[in-house]
């Protein structure tokens, strides 16, 4: 018998079968663990998503437009729940300011004929 010079590992140990007779399912998962938030802590709505989605709701046209701008980086920031309320909010402020240029274009060449 040789001797190597590098110790001996032996066969590779394989993790037995689940319970279930799946070979995979012994493994552990590959990827990230979810976060995981402390006891007790209790992640916040951002308040400038809220009154963006609210003022984009009874059609202020340009407020949801701007706090909706203002909100997102915030909340990318702090990690506070409300991104999709701005994005709504957005959406329907874009669509009023359009509504609105929209209606005026009409009003224009209403008043020209």
């Amino acid at each position: 018998m040789t001797h190597s010079p590098y110790p001996s590992t032996g066969p590779a140990a394989y993790p037995p079968p689940s319970a279930d007779g799946s070979p995979y399912a012994a493994y552990p998962s590959v990827g990230y663990a979810p976060a995981q938030m402390p006891a007790g802590m209790v992640v916040r709505t951002n308040t400038l998503a809220v009154v963006a989605f609210i003022t984009g709701l009874f059609g202020m046209a340009v407020v949801p437009v701007v706090l909706g701008h203002i909100s997102m980086p915030i909340i990318r920031r702090t990690g506070e729940r409300g991104y999709v309320l701005a994005v709504i909010a957005l959406v329907l402020g874009y669509l009023e300011v359009a509504w609105l240029v929209a209606v005026m274009i009409l009003a224009v060449l209403a008043s020209m004929s």
